[in-house]
């Protein structure tokens, strides 16, 4: 159970995290973006999500730049930005967005030096110059936004980062992943810009797990339900009947209902008349049993005592219940009687 629940709780998430990941501090990982948007008061949650089931809801920013998606997850991302959605991609995922979206990629490149913005906009207003050392476009798509281009050194203008507006829905692209991952980040205004083209709403990372394992589930939430499965059935093998001949008692446990016998016939041995109360037990008595057997109504002794020791009752029993009227009751006659009556009555029941 502790190992189930530690299962549950998340375990080491360093072993499961990606080089490149949300909690990484691998020089290639965006941990530090992580660390700067919570230290602003933005609370970015990690998703892991099956691409055959992503939905991206308008007023969130979602931000893919793990270098995970695919090009068919890429296909789903360029589908929910066309019908509202709000996306920053970086590095590799950028790249892949823009494919299905059917816009050129940046291809090329030179030495790292630094961006600035192309016009002050909401997502530039505290940024002046940024560190960068990756792909650039030499012409952008058409339409797009610029953010950021080449400072004024650079032979001419080339379009670091921008933004297209896809059907009802945007999208940033940021092809240089150098600007966010850890080792950018805390260079010139890397950070600033970062916060900026993130926004202070809901933010959402998103992981897809494209062939996960089994049903689309993680490996950790497989291996709980395997093992919450195999819990289950020990509970039940443990509660089920043990294979073997049953164990049988030395001695015949008392009926249950003899205490109320022996307590109803001695109310019945306070009586004055206990030959006329043993009487009427008796006669009841050869009823229950004769209906039971099929004896005759005026079966003799020896009948009445051989049927009830069939039917299950005790020497004394049956023989106090086929004895003679004659006599005064006797109070150990009067006792076994109604303790062969209520076993007759009990057991026709």
């Amino acid at each position: 159970m502790i190992f189930v629940l530690g299962q549950l709780g998340g375990g080491d998430e360093a072993a499961d995290e990606p080089r490149g990941g949300w909690r990484s501090g691998d020089a290639r990982g965006v941990g530090g973006w992580a660390t700067v948007l919570g230290h602003e008061g933005v609370r970015l949650r990690v998703r892991e999500v099956d691409p055959d089931d992503l939905r991206l809801l308008p007023g969130t920013t979602y931000l893919f730049a793990e270098s995970l998606l695919t090009r068919r997850s890429a296909r789903r991302v360029a589908r929910e930005v066309r019908r509202g959605a709000r996306v920053v991609a970086v590095g590799q995922d950028a790249r892949r967005v823009l494919r299905a979206l059917g816009e050129p990629v940046p291809t090329l490149s030179g030495p790292p030096g630094t961006a600035v913005p192309a016009r002050r906009a909401p997502e530039t207003r505290a940024t002046d110059r940024v560190a960068r050392q990756g792909p650039v476009w030499a012409t952008p798509p058409p339409g797009m936004r610029e953010l950021l281009v080449l400072d004024a050194t650079a032979p001419q203008d080339r379009v670091v980062a921008g933004e297209l507006r896809v059907g009802r829905g945007r999208v940033v692209l940021i092809p240089d992943r150098g600007i966010v991952d850890n080792r950018g980040i805390v260079r010139a205004d890397n950070a600033a810009f970062a916060v900026a083209v993130t926004g202070r709403g809901r933010v959402v990372a998103l992981r897809p797990r494209d062939g996960a394992s089994a049903g689309g589930l993680p490996p950790r939430a497989v291996a709980v339900v395997l093992l919450l499965a195999l819990a289950a059935g020990a509970a039940l093998v443990s509660r089920g009947r043990r294979l073997g001949p049953p164990v049988l008692p030395d001695e015949e446990p008392t009926p249950g209902r003899s205490g109320y016998v022996d307590a109803l016939a001695a109310v019945l041995a306070r009586t004055a008349d206990r030959t006329t109360a043993t009487r009427r037990l008796r006669a009841r008595g050869r009823t229950v049993l004769a209906r039971r057997v099929g004896l005759a109504p005026d079966a003799p002794d020896d009948e009445v005592r051989a049927a009830g020791l069939r039917a299950g009752l005790t020497e004394a029993d049956a023989a106090a219940l086929a004895g003679g009227d004659d006599g005064p009751g006797r109070t150990a006659d009067l006792q076994a009687v109604g303790r062969a009556l209520a076993r007759l009555e009990g057991d026709t029941r």
